[in-house]
């Protein structure tokens, strides 16, 4: 039997998509390193510090909204013809629901990652919540945490 181009070309269409199409169940999943787990992020004392710090970041946004909830409402600042919209919904008394200065979601997020701290320091460092055992500076991280989210709660409240 002689193989002609037709055959030839014909067994090509064939296996290369055959070759091309099947391949292992776990080829377009690879198990990737980017997933940073719990027990891999806090390894020491600094990583807990620098989770803090970002929660006082956070924080620091939070003081803008505050400022103009409590300052422009209670006509102890003006506006001015620069002003946003949403601002002149708040110096109005007329703020909408998509108005971002009355959102307390950032409040929730911030109360999100404080439980997170609190709950991560209490299962890796136990000693915070015993009042027997020494100070030490995961007991300052761990009341950070606890004032920083009682101050969101109260704030989410006020707004």
């Amino acid at each position: 039997m002689k193989i002609s181009g037709n055959n030839i070309k014909l067994l090509l269409l064939i296996f290369i998509p055959a070759l091309l199409f099947t391949s292992c169940k776990d080829f377009f999943d690879p198990e990737q390193d980017i997933r940073v787990k719990d027990e891999q992020i806090f390894r020491d004392w600094y990583e807990y510090r620098s989770a803090e710090m970002g929660m006082y970041a956070m924080q620091q946004q939070l003081t803008e909204q505050l400022f103009i909830l409590g300052e422009l409402r209670a006509d102890l600042v003006n506006i001015t013809q620069n002003a946003d919209a949403d601002m002149v919904e708040i110096y109005n008394f007329k703020p909408s629901r998509e108005n971002k200065y009355v959102s307390p979601v950032n409040f929730f997020k911030l109360i999100s990652q404080t439980n997170n701290l609190i709950k991560i320091l209490q299962e890796n460092h136990p000693e915070v919540t015993d009042p027997k055992s020494p100070v030490t500076n995961f007991d300052r991280l761990y009341g950070e945490a606890l004032c920083m989210r009682a101050w969101a709660y109260f704030n989410a409240v006020r707004i």
